[in-house]
């Protein structure tokens, strides 16, 4: 195990390949995509965990954008939230989940850390977004 700090050129370049890595598969309903052309649907954990790089990276924006959409597909009368929205595919495995546009199963409530990190940040976070989580 090496004992070697990056250097800040290092962290630098890093950032950079990190950004330019997420911005290549950024969609413009606004969330990133695992993969733009495999798997162009919205993950509910990925977002989540996408929100927090794009924090990092200094985009507020974006970061935002992807937490809001991960709640675009959202129950309005149960507030279930699926893991995944096929928004870009509708009928995407609609026989297999049983519903169009969605799965019907959800994922660990990892949005609320995304929430609390954009907060902890100093992010303005809609009033709305919080509501969500409610």
């Amino acid at each position: 195990m090496s004992n070697v700090s990056p250097t800040s050129s290092d962290v630098r370049e890093l950032r950079a390949r990190v950004s330019e890595m997420l911005l290549a598969q950024w969609m413009p309903e606004g969330y990133t995509a695992p993969n733009n052309s495999v798997y162009p649907w919205q993950w509910l954990w990925d977002s989540c965990f996408h929100t927090v790089v794009w924090l990092e990276l200094g985009d507020e924006e974006r970061a935002l954008q992807e937490l809001t959409h991960a709640l675009s597909a959202q129950d309005d009368e149960s507030g279930f939230v699926p893991h995944m929205n096929y928004e870009r595919g509708p009928d995407t495995h609609a026989s297999f989940w049983g519903r169009r546009g969605a799965s019907s199963i959800t994922q660990p409530p990892m949005f609320g850390h995304a929430l609390a990190e954009c907060v902890r940040r100093g992010v303005d976070v809609p009033a709305e977004l919080v509501a969500t989580t409610r």
